[in-house]
């Protein structure tokens, strides 16, 4: 059965709002067809009726992880970030923090990031649904990288960068948060204020990554039953 996330509830119905309207003639779907809605991270099983879905039955689904991750990333080409709240949307991170680092190259402002950000969320709601997921990525507007050094204390915080020495294999577990420089790169200088706010540099290999690739990989290592 294909997903939709749906956010409006009347009775015992969910609305479709244009994007699912759209979906679901896209896919030929008729009259009574059995779908799955997502509303407020839980799953029903609900049967089409023109711009509406009869709730069948609510059903006992929860992919997401236990634990909170947070993916904090300086602002790098906003294409790019395209790229990786989908790829971090499947990996199931469940928010993304951008921030402001000494090397980004990203000319900004507020109202535009605001405009990228609906935008960033709707591909993360599309990957929700593609991927399973009970909930899309929260999506917060960049903050100073000191800042943010001084949030999440009793988490688990790993950094990666190119200058630490390769570790063997390992998973990523407990509430986590995951940071991972621009093109750029971090400076040398936010890599020590990361460990002395209990951040621990990890290596993602003897290779330089792109930004995208980094972040990716990076989240790729938390342990799938966190």
């Amino acid at each position: 059965m294909l997903r939709f996330l749906v956010s409006q509830k009347e009775g015992n119905a969910f609305i479709f709002d244009k994007n699912n309207q759209e979906r679901i003639k896209a896919n030929r779907l008729r009259e009574n067809e059995h779908i799955l809605c997502l509303y407020e991270n839980e799953y029903y099983e609900a049967s089409i009726s023109k711009n509406k879905a009869n709730i069948i039955k609510k059903l006992d689904i929860n992919n997401e992880f236990k634990h909170d991750i947070v993916y904090a990333l300086p602002l790098i080409k906003y294409k790019k970030i395209d790229l990786l709240v989908q790829k971090l949307t499947e990996l199931g991170v469940k928010k993304l923090q951008l921030l402001l680092t000494e090397n980004i190259s990203v000319k900004y402002t507020i109202d535009d990031l605001k405009k990228k950000i609906e935008r960033w969320e709707a591909i993360s709601k599309a990957a929700c649904e593609q991927s399973f997921r009970n909930n899309y990525l929260k999506i917060l507007m960049p903050i100073k990288f000191d800042d943010f050094l001084k949030q999440y204390l009793n988490y688990n915080k790993f950094i990666a960068h190119e200058k630490q020495e390769v570790e063997e294999s390992f998973f990523l577990e407990g509430d986590l948060v995951l940071v991972s420089g621009p093109e750029g790169g971090l400076t040398q200088d936010e890599v020590e204020k990361a460990l002395k706010n209990n951040f621990k540099v990890i290596s993602l290999g003897k290779t330089i990554l792109r930004a995208e690739s980094a972040a990716i990989k990076l989240a790729s290592l938390i342990k799938t039953n966190n």
